[in-house]
């Protein structure tokens, strides 16, 4: 079997549920801003990809170098497959698609080109910075070999963030929801970064959101309240609300169902960078919280 390097930060099984004969809309700004926004029919294999993004390129074996991606991340998009097929046929998940559900939400916090850039330009600052601390700023450095250490670092520090821990337990131990918008006359986009979540998500009104299909939105809470909260606002104020997010967050790519999105997306992608923290994440208030 050929070893894959179109690594997919948005996996097929996703992507699939915004297809509308076997394509989904793509956009992207190619040339940034201020530059008009691009949009393009595509089929979900051909994007939210980037050839060996999660490739551990000081491994000398093919088999090693793709192991993120064979080993880690096919498994967790596996499980999250049968566990989106179940959930939206109405069915129970065991603890296993459980597990793998939660792994699958999180890991798009984390497996985005950007977001893996972000993690290298952290470390390399933190490692450099020991370093010198350490052995002073005479000592040669071997470009190569501090780069490709630096980009292997990033991708381990990657699966760290995604596997059993803080974020994922904490989402598997919350009441999960899915919202039913299939009566509701708009649809939801998604993107690069498609989970919202809350400043707090250990509190009493914490969540997290993220859109799973064009017409369904799942939502983990920790009681009724914050759930009913979502539940009983207006469904097409909604759907506005959670697509302008997710447009919002978005770092260079959005997906929706072969309907042209054009001119909500053009007003959003890539021009709200200064609603981030410090880690490059948007937190959002409960919809308990009054503004």
């Amino acid at each position: 079997m050929p070893v894959p390097i179109k690594h997919h930060y948005l996996p097929k099984f996703y992507l699939k549920k915004w297809a509308t004969q076997g394509q989904v809309r793509q956009y992207t700004r190619p040339r940034g801003l201020p530059y008009s926004l691009a949009t393009k029919l595509k089929y979900p294999g051909e994007t939210g990809y980037e050839r060996h993004l999660y490739s551990l390129l000081k491994e000398e074996e093919p088999d090693s170098q793709a192991a993120i991606e064979l080993q880690f991340l096919q498994k967790i998009d596996g499980l999250a497959a049968k566990a989106l097929a179940k959930m939206l046929g109405g069915g129970e998940l065991s603890s296993v698609l459980r597990g793998g559900w939660s792994q699958f939400v999180i890991s798009l916090l984390h497996r985005s080109p950007h977001r893996l850039q972000l993690y290298k330009t952290e470390l390399d600052a933190r490692v450099r910075g020991k370093r010198d601390a350490e052995l002073g700023d005479v000592t040669e450095i071997d470009v190569d070999t501090w780069d490709s250490s630096i980009d292997q670092f990033s991708k381990e520090l990657m699966v760290d963030l995604i596997s059993p821990g803080l974020m994922v337990n904490a989402l598997n131990d919350m009441t999960w929801h899915l919202l039913n918008f299939e009566e509701c006359e708009r649809s939801f986009l998604t993107s690069d970064y498609p989970v919202m979540f809350s400043n707090s998500v250990r509190k009493f009104d914490g969540f997290i959101i993220v859109p799973v299909s064009p017409n369904h939105l799942f939502l983990a809470t920790h009681n009724d309240v914050t759930a009913n909260a979502f539940k009983t606002q207006n469904r097409q104020a909604l759907v506005v609300a959670m697509n302008d997010a997710v447009v919002k967050q978005a770092d260079h790519l959005v997906i929706s169902t072969v309907t042209s999105h054009l001119r909500f997306v053009e007003n959003r992608l890539q021009k709200y960078k200064e609603a981030r923290d410090s880690d490059g994440l948007i937190r959002w208030n409960s919809p308990l919280v009054k503004p």
